[in-house]
């Protein structure tokens, strides 16, 4: 497949704001069944710099909301020579940068402001940003040190962790089930046998819980599982504070549209659905293959506004969008994606370039328009 139309793939599943992009290390259960995440590159040249994967993926949520790291993943994955992939991400990264400037003044975290201060900066700027290079983004921690830091976000995050086990679990059973009756689902689009790792994550959303009623865990979070509402309860449970109620009313006006183009259901994930008093943004989704969504609108409506995930003009207003499926996942894979948030460690330990994460499952909002 062509890098240009991998990269647009690859961005409409990794661009969607804070903590959304890059190929996570994740040690919990819920990975296992076949999804693996990919190895990890060798540090790659990027206008002459040299970098981690992770940290060129952070730097272009700085950048150009994905293009280095969509290219990136290309490599990853094995779908494209990183040299190739990371070529074609300069490319794209140098010809928008202006652009991306606008992701950085909503991208929380210091290397965010650092752009956002600056107003201008280059590609090699943004990557030394990124990589530390620059005013060291992150401190040097001890093993014992990082292993209590991940004993204490496990400890944390126990409930979640717990009930996405059991999750995992249960799709690993179906994926095992389905692979020996020959029976592995194929991609909407491009009617290829789902890989391993898209597999099991269609498994996983198939087997989370259906729940009538809001569950939270104790940090806070909502359970896995998919709980459906209409946009009255939804307004109702999560609508409360100042900024909730700024987020909520862009929201509104964004669900109404989705709906004039046919669209009967939007998957609602992230900080907005938590008990977070003032989350960043709503991070939420779209099947655009569903039945009764109206493609001619889909791609003409609001000049193309939701014809491909994290649309600038929503960015402004604290949405965050993706839209499936892309030529490489599956909508209930990005649904997975969306299921879960990341918790880092406070530094790097021995030759890190990028404090450990682990992803902490929680629960999907459905919400039926």
């Amino acid at each position: 497949m062509p890098v240009d139309k991998q990269l647009k793939s690859e961005t409409d599943a990794r661009s969607a704001g804070e903590g959304k992009l890059g190929q996570l290390k994740d040690d919990s259960a819920v990975n296992k069944g076949g999804n693996k995440p990919g190895q990890d590159l060798n540090l790659l040249s990027v206008s002459g710099i040299t970098i981690s994967k992770d940290d060129a993926l952070k730097a272009a949520a700085v950048g150009t909301a994905a293009a280095l790291g969509a290219a990136i993943f290309i490599g990853t994955r094995g779908k494209s020579g990183p040299a190739a992939g990371a070529k074609a991400a300069e490319a794209a990264f140098a010809d928008n940068v202006a652009g991306g400037l606008q992701t950085a003044k909503i991208f929380e975290g210091s290397v965010g402001s650092r752009v956002a201060q600056r107003g201008a900066i280059d590609v090699g700027s943004a990557v030394r940003l990124e990589s530390g290079k620059v005013a060291g983004a992150y401190p040097r921690i001890s093993d014992e040190a990082a292993r209590a830091e991940i004993k204490q976000i496990k400890t944390v995050y126990a409930q979640e962790r717990t009930a996405g086990k059991s999750v995992g679990e249960r799709a690993s059973g179906v994926v095992q089930e389905q692979q020996a009756m020959g029976d592995v689902p194929k991609h909407p689009l491009s009617g290829a046998v789902l890989s391993g790792a898209e597999h099991f994550k269609t498994a996983y959303i198939d087997a989370l819980p259906v729940k009538p009623v809001l569950e939270f865990s104790t940090s806070g979070r909502l359970m896995p599982g998919k709980y459906p509402m209409d946009f009255e309860a939804f307004s109702r449970q999560f609508g409360q504070g100042e900024r909730r109620g700024e987020l909520l009313v862009e929201f509104q006006s964004t669900v109404q549209k989705l709906k004039a183009i046919g669209v009967k259901e939007v998957h609602v994930g992230g900080s907005f659905v938590s008990k977070k008093s003032v989350p960043g943004d709503i991070d939420f989704m779209f099947d655009k293959a569903a039945p009764g969504v109206n493609q001619r609108l889909l791609e003409s409506a609001h000049d193309g506004l939701f014809s491909q995930s994290s649309a600038p003009a929503l960015r402004e207003k604290g949405l965050q969008m993706m839209v499936g499926p892309t030529d490489n996942a599956t909508t209930k894979s990005l649904q997975y994606f969306l299921a879960h948030h990341h918790e880092s460690i406070s530094g790097l330990v021995r030759n890190e370039v990028r404090p450990k994460r682990l992803a902490i499952p929680n629960g999907l909002v459905v919400l039926r328009l």
